[in-house]
């Protein structure tokens, strides 16, 4: 993972804590990680290994994803990705879960 992914991360999991996500923390970071990830101009990583560095299962994973969706852009910094690009990369639900 690059220092730009990791930087967009650390900046999310922090925007994230001003939002009411009802969710474990290490699901919130593991579905930050996840959509960071999804929009990632050089390698997207595989669900499965997000889901064993984080250890919180794939299915937690995608409905934690799907539940900050309508977050995702005032959590995501604008310098890592426009709104555009969240909705292109993510789509209106992000996985069918």
């Amino acid at each position: 993972m690059s220092e730009r992914e990791r930087k967009a991360i650390r900046e999310a999991v922090e925007m994230a804590e001003n939002f009411d996500i009802r969710r474990n923390p290490k699901s919130v970071l593991a579905a930050i990680i996840f959509m960071i990830c999804q929009l990632s101009q050089t390698k997207r990583r595989p669900i499965a290994e997000i889901a064993l560095a984080s250890e919180v299962v794939e299915n937690t994973i995608k409905k934690s994803a799907n539940d900050m969706y309508p977050y995702a852009s005032k959590i995501i910094p604008k310098w890592y990705a426009s709104e555009e690009d969240i909705i292109k990369s993510l789509g209106g639900g992000l996985i069918g879960t």
